[in-house]
């Protein structure tokens, strides 16, 4: 990928996320709808990119796999949280 599409992926993730997290802030009783919302759109890109078959996928995904660690271990879901360690 061009470093212009990185940036657009980037912004557009940003943009889902936000719109996503306002979503589940504002109509669900969701306890992190922040962080849920952006690894959920971060997912999403990252399964398109992978469709497409660009590398980037896999660096994004690392990343999903990171921040799911976070988010599983705040909530207190141990098992989960290790089968993404």
């Amino acid at each position: 990928m061009t470093n212009r599409a990185r940036l657009t992926w980037a912004i557009g993730c940003l943009l889902a996320a936000a719109l996503w997290g306002y979503g589940m802030h504002r109509f669900t009783d969701a306890s992190l709808p922040w962080a849920d919302a952006t690894l959920a759109a971060m997912s999403v890109a990252a399964q398109i990119l992978q469709s497409r078959r660009a590398v980037e996928s896999w660096w994004l995904w690392i990343v999903v796999d990171i921040g799911s660690i976070g988010l599983y271990a705040a909530k207190g879901l141990w098992l989960t949280m290790l089968l993404y360690a």
